[in-house]
């Protein structure tokens, strides 16, 4: 019989000491639920617990009295209650739940000419369908319930193509080698490969259309279930490793194994590598009743372009990644997207992405260099995706370009013009040219036209001095702390400081 959880001091459930208690945890629950709290009774005649009921009675057998009132005067003093309260706990040990496979996969089209179709990995191609909600026990109240396994892999059970249409293949050094998917694959007799290893599918000359989906099972990282002998999902995560001969039959996947359910289909398509285009139509028949569209790819195709954008390190940057970077037939559709680094990981903690406006905004670290290579994946709403490569220049903002002039000049000295030659002996020498009319130095309202002395660049100091705090700033940062009129000083001071130091 359930205790009730609305029991308290003034409606309490008293049991017997024969009584027995147990606690039927619900399904998948791990950790410790929360204490009863109970009351101790004693055996005493002289004081009824209720009605006329005493603790001596409760010594005759199992007995369940509900809606009593021990609040109060009834416990402690010359009750038959204490006054102190026992908590009682217990705590549910941890199974492994397997993983929720759904939906489907499709890699993006392969043309009929490609002879090395670059494919995907598998945690690219399968983590999207990977679920291990089950797992996720944890909480405020429960802190010792177990949390979801990541993504550790797949097994491949089963592989219809004829060889007419082609193989599928897999790699696990990223895609320099590849070995084809055995046909035989089946339940017991699987195919498990690590998240980075890659898959691809190579077409048979001449074949065309769609490709038979694969179907594979989702593998999470626990350490308590084995996977195959020695192996558990936990040592198959990071890795591209590639086991043959697994038996995930029966009672090897689902319930408390490491191996889905349910499978997940893997499908391709082979389009033409080159079929005609008629001008100014966009769609039509040309040949073989077949409909081609633009570039005579097949309709209902999706694909990505490579884009390269830069960002500078301690300044917060906006890079717009446009929605042109995908077209196809597909690309008119409601498109979603996600990003993530090109190795399958996350973005880096101070890099944010905007599905709505397909827009990264971060601030890179001073430590930040080199070159991140970032993939931006659209998916039409039929699941079929393709992927834009993003590669962003991590930059550095140069010092105030006053300390780089300096190193052509010391302190700032104009540049003087080379002595010119003495005459040969008996020459006179050549008449001195007429002197340049006077220059007249800008100040922060000068009109256009004027022009500071050569090697006058002080005003880059003034301005620096007139921002206490920002000397150590690059120009941008400077010139962002001015007024309209202190930036044209600062520009018109900067352009002679150039042209003075040019050669």
């Amino acid at each position: 019989t359930d205790i009730p959880t609305s029991v308290s001091d003034a409606s309490a459930l008293i049991l017997s000491a024969a009584t027995k208690i147990d606690f039927k945890p619900a399904p998948n629950f791990n950790g410790a639920p929360p204490p009863l709290t109970a009351r101790l009774i004693d055996s005493s005649t002289d004081v009824a617990i209720t009605g006329t009921t005493k603790g001596a009675d409760l010594l005759s057998g199992a007995q369940a009295i509900a809606g009593v009132d021990v609040s109060g005067a009834h416990n402690g003093g010359t009750t038959a209650v204490s006054a102190a309260a026992v908590p009682l706990n217990t705590a549910v040990a941890a199974v492994n739940d397997a993983p929720i496979a759904s939906g489907s996969v499709s890699l993006p089209p392969v043309s009929s000419a490609e002879q090395h179709p670059p494919g995907d990995t598998v945690a690219n191609l399968f983590k999207p369908t990977y679920n291990d909600g089950t797992d996720q026990q944890k909480t405020s109240l429960n802190p010792t319930g177990s949390v979801p396994d990541t993504f550790a892999g797949i097994v491949i059970v089963g592989n219809p193509v004829p060889a007419a249409d082609g193989v599928w293949k897999y790699s696990t050094d990223g895609g320099t080698t590849w070995a084809a998917v055995p046909t035989t694959v089946s339940d017991t007799n699987g195919l498990v490969l690590g998240p980075n290893a890659k898959l691809s599918f190579f077409p048979s000359p001449g074949h065309r259309g769609a490709v038979p989906p694969m179907q594979v099972r989702l593998i999470d990282g626990s350490t308590d279930v084995p996977l195959s002998e020695a192996v558990t999902g936990a040592s198959l995560v990071g890795t591209s490793r590639a086991i043959q001969g697994v038996d995930v039959s029966a009672a090897r996947h689902g319930g408390i194994t490491a191996v889905s359910a349910a499978l997940v289909p893997l499908d391709t398509s082979v389009i033409p590598a080159e079929a005609p285009v008629m001008s100014g139509v966009p769609w039509g028949h040309f040949g073989n009743d077949r409909i081609y569209g633009p570039g005579g790819r097949p309709p209902g195709y999706l694909l990505g372009t490579t884009v390269y954008r830069s960002l500078v390190t301690d300044q917060v940057g906006i890079i717009n990644v446009s929605a042109d970077a995908f077209y196809g037939s597909a690309a008119d559709q409601h498109l979603t997207y996600e990003a993530r680094m090109a190795s399958g990981a996350s973005l880096p903690p101070w890099l944010t992405f905007d599905a709505n406006t397909l827009n990264f905004r971060g601030t890179p670290p001073e430590s930040a260099s080199g070159t991140l290579d970032i993939k931006v994946i659209a998916t039409t709403p039929d699941g079929l995706k393709a992927t834009t490569e993003v590669h962003v220049f991590i930059m550095r903002q140069p010092s105030d370009l006053l300390s780089l002039l300096r190193a052509t000049r010391a302190n700032n000295a104009p540049i003087r013009p080379p002595a010119p030659p003495r005459p040969p002996a008996g020459q006179k020498p050549p008449a001195k040219p007429p002197a340049a009319p006077p220059v007249v130095k800008p100040t922060a309202d000068a009109t256009p036209g004027h022009r500071a002395p050569p090697g006058d660049v002080a005003m880059l100091s003034q301005a620096n001095a007139a921002t206490p705090g920002r000397e150590g700033f690059g120009l941008s940062a400077q010139l962002r702390d001015q007024t309209t009129a202190g930036r044209l000083a600062r520009a018109r001071a900067l352009l002679d400081a150039l042209a003075d130091a040019a050669d």
